[in-house]
């Protein structure tokens, strides 16, 4: 359903009056028109144009902008139709009356009145007993009225109404369902735009403590060599426990020595065939020479 101009017309002739139709007739086919211009338009003062606007504006039915004047210096305001205010502003208007002509219904139903037969005043039955049933202007005596056209009258009324606010209530689902869409769209939007924002400061520490580590080499070499004197004393443990085993077999080493020195004195004293070598040479060189003392004789 979308607005038409009859249709809020006949909102603001109801709600407002029938002096600011030709105001709508302007804003109707133009935006951001001048307050000034208007004025010039409807041949009235500028200040008549702002008192039309602050009763539209009190339905939330148009919307300003101001510009600063390069001239003069003062801001000048630019007035436009809100049609999706002006949308609210038809849909309520019709529940609230909605609901008064089904309250005025059940008082009809309900209540007993009287009339002036000149039509001067309608009473209600306590008040036409303070008047002693007769008419506050003109003095007549007041009849009881049948209301059952009136409340015939009430009911078509409120048939029609209730049509059109079920209408407006369907364009007002969709209304709301779409501003939650676009609610949403625009909260995921947001969403995303911190994320990357959280990513890229995230980024910019991790970037930034890299750097520190970069600029400070010293500090991490320092830490190395501690490192690596722990390692170093443990090794030298090792090490003496080897040593210590070794000093033992060189004590072992020692006995083993002083038992071949014993054995070399009793090869000493074993000794007998060098002698007998010398002897036996010695007695062959005998042998020769008395060989050839023979042999010489001859």
């Amino acid at each position: 359903m979308k607005l038409t101009k009859e249709v809020l017309e006949d909102f603001v002739s109801l709600s407002l009056g029938d002096d600011i139709l030709p105001l709508i007739d302007i804003l109707w086919v133009k935006k951001n028109v001048s307050e000034f211009k208007l004025a010039e338009n409807l041949n009235i003062t500028v200040n008549q144009v702002r008192n039309m606007l602050y009763r539209l504006g009190e339905y939330n039915l148009v919307s300003s902008t101001r510009k600063k004047d390069k001239r003069k210096g003062w801001y000048i305001y630019y007035w436009s139709l809100n049609e999706k205010s002006t949308f609210n502003a038809i849909w309520r208007f019709k529940q609230k009356k909605l609901q008064e002509f089904k309250d005025r219904v059940n008082r009809e139903k309900d209540g007993i009145f009287y009339v002036c037969p000149s039509g001067c005043v309608r009473l209600g039955i306590d008040n036409a007993m303070d008047q002693d049933f007769h008419c506050t202007e003109c003095g007549s005596l007041l009849m009881q009225q049948d209301n059952q056209k009136t409340i015939a009258n009430l009911q078509k009324q409120i048939i029609s109404l209730g049509i059109e606010v079920e209408e407006y209530n369907v364009v007002a689902l969709e209304i709301i369902e779409e501003r939650k869409k676009k609610t949403a769209r625009e909260d995921a939007k947001l969403k995303r735009a911190k994320d990357k924002e959280l990513k890229k400061a995230r980024e910019e520490r991790a970037a930034a403590r890299k750097a520190i580590k970069d600029a400070m080499p010293k500090k991490e070499k320092k830490v190395k060599k501690k490192k690596v004197k722990k390692k170093v004393k443990k090794k030298v443990k090792k090490k003496a426990k080897k040593k210590a085993k070794k000093k033992i077999i060189k004590k072992k080493v020692k006995k083993v020595t002083k038992k071949a020195t014993k054995k070399k004195i009793t090869k000493k004293k074993a000794k007998t065939k060098p002698v007998k070598k010398k002897v036996q040479k010695k007695s062959v060189k005998k042998k020769v020479k008395k060989v050839l003392k023979k042999i010489l004789k001859k």
